[in-house]
């Protein structure tokens, strides 16, 4: 009777072994679940952050090539002041 009871404790302790490999494979995985979580977060984040850049560097450009413009323009009018200037002093 003593070596059935042994026996039964034994078969005890590797299930109790059994549990706790189950619930550290739970914590593992439930860790792993969470950083992949996080992970797609952080992927999100810079998709939008490279969305948020692509518009503002074409904001730039737009904004530039309004600023080459202006400036072209400002010239040809400096231009022509400094021809009816020329007239009139003439």
């Amino acid at each position: 009777m003593v070596g059935i009871y042994v026996l039964c404790l034994s078969g005890v302790g590797k299930h109790r072994e059994s549990l706790m490999h189950d619930e550290g494979l739970a914590v593992h995985l439930s860790a792993k679940k969470s950083a992949l979580e996080r992970l797609d977060g952080y992927r999100l984040y810079l998709c939008k952050s490279e969305e948020d850049i692509r518009h503002k560097e074409d904001e730039r450009r737009v904004v530039a090539e309004t600023l080459k413009k202006a400036n072209a323009e400002n010239r040809s009018l400096r231009s022509d002041l400094e021809a009816a200037r020329k007239r009139d002093t003439e």
